[in-house]
């Protein structure tokens, strides 16, 4: 079913995660068959994988279709996969082993006496990249006896097996600066941790903060221990659904057997054919962390006896789990400082919870849970996370943890939330409520929809903040946003809002979920001069993520929404706002850097849209880091860009333009166009990095960079340059002044040009 969701994600298709995975096979299957040509890696395989029953075709039922597979194994590939072809990674040769090791551990490596040992070194690591990694990171900048104690340490074994990279790698953890460092290490790999907010929670299991009391600086400590940990190439920056770290397999395995072998940590998974014995008790006594996984109906005993335990993850097997936990389960350990229960059916928590005195983080997580008062007895508890849950209503309780600095309620569904609990955490620093979340009848009546603001506006400490507001009206003229250091922000006037169920275009939900930044605003059919007028807007400080939908007051996005050019802007997208007529407008207003760290830009369905930029952009670096433009249904556009901005677009790499009936060019020379030599304006559009240029539906393109006559007649009309039209426009697409050397993917669909590449 993971396969299947991140497959779905990248196709833009929605599986339901109640059909059945046979159910969700067929869509899969069906909407793959549609794809003309389409490769799908499955990296890491260990065992056989039926791809039927995922819903990957197979060869000989789409001949456009070729799955990649990565292993270990080449057994795991020929025999149990039935692989056609297959190609051995060979290690590193001696001369590529000692460029990647002298890169790793540094230059200084090559000088004096520590050539010969570092050369001994890098010879023991076998060519294998891992081993070379790690090793040199480990010992970069070390002194001359920690190279030859770690080159005595290698003699004994050589990374040719399994065993010895292992050892290997564990030599790279014992060099870790810290316990600090190791324990991060840890908990990361026997909890599998990706995100740095569960570092936070699990973290203060295995004292990563101790000491520290404030969120923002626990935070802070969580990206250090990890940007550490990945300069020392024991951790990965994260490649799936934008986590913000992994860790290797190889890696993992090491790491894994350490927290067993050192007694860091207990982690299982306990079958309902496997009884609970003295044994197990036993072997539990001593270890501070216990990371239980797919736990069985019938399985857990009625006591825990574990007097250090820290640290307790107990995850049932699926949501549906009927599994049970007694109440006298928590009586024995009171030492206990994080608790984490996941797909749990909890009809009431176990009424030994209040023994858990010492209890810092409760993570309920997609648990089914009723009643929860007993958790205003946790007077300690700084974290509590009920994360994908279902629960009607938050108890009243919750507000008498006066301790509390974290809370979450992005729920399954909706949840009901009674009046001053959440004035009530006047220690409350993080806050994440989702779009289901509502507030109590009585409230409703006294306060309108959105009578929850006036609870968050009493949150003087609040640095994070996770909300949808549904009436614009209802934003109290006092609320405060300078303080957030974090926050996804909705702002709708749609009183039945639901985020997931109002995007159409699947692709712009998922991306406002994901935790690409961590600062988003979302404004939707809202008049904007209301939140303007107070403030608000303009409080809220380095947004990374804007978008902007049914916004009709508005007439350009920069500074009507931002005075200072959007300097932190990394997503920009506008949709169906009727009166936009430009992005930037520097006629009206001076702006002289605009977007210097936009990456991407979406535009759609805006049917005044005249023009990314009116007037002179004076800023070199003014849409510098621009990576991917889509445009569709704007048919007022003649042109994508103008030459002055498009000289900026270096790193540009893909261009979508669709359904715009008006456009002429994608590139285009305006008066305004910025230049102290008109030879500039003449000369070739090279852009470098585009690998992907889409164009559909454009039935006035005459060409991407618009032609002019050579030589140019110029009149000069006050600070104008006037530019004479080529009349012998041969409406050919590409002409000898586009340069685009690395282009991989061109997809022209009812494009009405002669010719598409002229002397090219």
């Amino acid at each position: 079913m993971k396969i299947q969701k991140e497959v779905a994600e990248k196709l833009g298709l929605t599986l339901s995660p109640e059909e059945t995975e046979s159910r969700r096979a067929g869509k899969l299957y069906e909407r793959l068959k549609n794809e003309k040509k389409i490769l799908i890696i499955l990296d890491n395989i260990w065992a056989h994988l039926d791809l039927k029953e995922i819903g990957i075709p197979l060869a000989d039922q789409h001949k456009g279709f070729k799955v990649l597979l990565t292993a270990r194994s080449v057994e795991v590939l020929s025999t149990k996969m039935s692989s056609q072809r297959n190609f051995q990674v060979r290690l590193l040769d001696d001369e590529e082993a000692w460029t990647l090791f002298r890169k790793m551990a540094g230059e200084y490596i090559e000088g004096g006496e520590f050539k010969s040992v570092a050369t001994e070194v890098a010879n023991k690591c076998a060519g294998l990249p891992i081993v070379i990694v790690t090793i040199a990171r480990a010992l970069a900048n070390k002194q001359l006896f920690a190279w030859e104690n770690a080159l005595q340490q290698l003699r004994v074994s050589s990374p040719e097996n399994v065993q010895d990279i292992q050892a290997s790698i564990e030599l790279s953890y014992n060099y870790l600066e810290t316990e600090v460092l190791k324990k991060t290490l840890l908990v990361i790999q026997y909890v599998d941790l990706t995100f740095m907010d569960q570092l936070l929670m699990y973290g203060m299991g295995v004292g990563l903060f101790d000491g520290i009391k404030e969120m923002e600086k626990r935070r802070a400590r969580a990206q250090t221990l990890v940007q550490q940990l990945k300069d020392s190439c024991l951790l990965l920056d994260g490649n799936t659904n934008d986590p913000d770290f992994s860790m290797h397999d190889v890696v993992r395995d090491v790491v894994k057997s350490i927290a067993f072998r050192d007694r860091h940590a207990f982690t299982n998974e306990l079958s309902d054919e496997q009884e609970w014995s003295e044994e197990i008790s036993n072997t539990f006594k001593g270890y501070p962390s216990i990371v239980l996984k797919d736990v069985k109906p019938g399985v857990l005993p009625r006591v825990l006896e574990s007097s250090q335990l820290k640290l307790l993850s107990i995850s049932a097997a699926d949501r549906d789990s009927s599994l049970e936990i007694h109440d006298k389960f928590f009586t024995r350990i009171r030492e206990l400082k994080v608790l984490a229960l996941t797909n749990m059916d909890l009809a009431s928590l176990p009424s030994s919870l209040c023994f858990l005195t010492n209890l810092r983080a409760l993570i309920l997580c997609k648990c089914k849970l009723d009643d929860i008062a007993i958790i205003g007895d946790l007077k300690k508890l700084e974290v509590l996370s009920l994360y994908d849950s279902e629960i009607e209503q938050l108890s009243v309780e919750v507000g008498r943890l006066t301790q509390l600095k974290s809370l979450d309620l992005a729920t399954f569904n909706p949840c009901i939330i009674p009046p001053n609990v959440i004035s009530g955490l006047t220690r409350l620093e993080e806050l994440y409520m989702s779009d289901f979340v509502q507030w109590e009848e009585e409230g409703l009546e006294k306060d309108g929809p959105d009578a929850i603001l006036n609870e968050v506006r009493y949150l003087s400490n609040l640095t994070s903040l996770d909300i949808i507001i549904k009436d614009v009206k209802s934003l109290p003229r006092d609320m405060s946003f300078e303080k957030l250091k974090r926050y996804k922000i909705a702002i709708t006037s749609q009183m039945d809002f639901v985020l997931e169920d109002y995007y159409l275009d699947q692709e712009w939900y998922w991306d406002f979920m994901k935790p690409t930044s961590s600062r988003k605003l979302f404004l939707s059919h809202i008049n904007t001069n209301s939140c303007l007028k107070d403030g608000h807007i303009m409080q809220l400080k380095g947004i990374e993520d804007l978008y902007l939908e049914g916004c009709h007051d508005m007439k350009s996005v920069l500074y009507v929404l931002d005075r200072d050019g959007f300097q932190q802007l990394k997503y920009l997208r506008v949709r169906d706002n009727s009166n936009l007529s430009c992005i930037v407008d520097s006629m009206e207003y001076v702006i002289h850097n605009a977007f210097p760290i936009l990456e991407t830009l979406l535009i759609r369905d805006l049917v005044n849209l005249e023009k990314i930029c009116r007037g002179p952009l004076t800023a070199e670096s003014s849409f510098c880091k621009l990576r991917k433009i889509n445009v569709k249904n704007c048919n007022k556009f003649e042109n994508i860009f103008s030459f002055s901005i498009a000289r900026r677009l270096q790193l540009l790499q893909s261009i979508d333009v669709n359904d715009c009936h008006n456009v002429k060019d994608i590139i285009a020379i305006e008066r305004g166009d910025e230049s102290s030599n008109y030879s500039e304006l003449i000369d070739n559009v090279k852009l470098g990095q585009l690998h992907s240029l889409k164009l559909s539906s454009l039935p006035q393109l005459r060409s991407f960079y618009f032609k002019l006559k050579t030589p140019c007649t110029l009149q000069q009309r006050r600070d104008e340059i006037i530019l004479e039209e080529d009349i012998n426009v041969s409406n050919t697409l590409f002409t000898e002044k586009v340069v685009l050397p690395n282009l991989e993917v061109l997809d022209l669909n009812t494009i009405n040009v002669r010719m598409i590449w002229q002397n090219q």
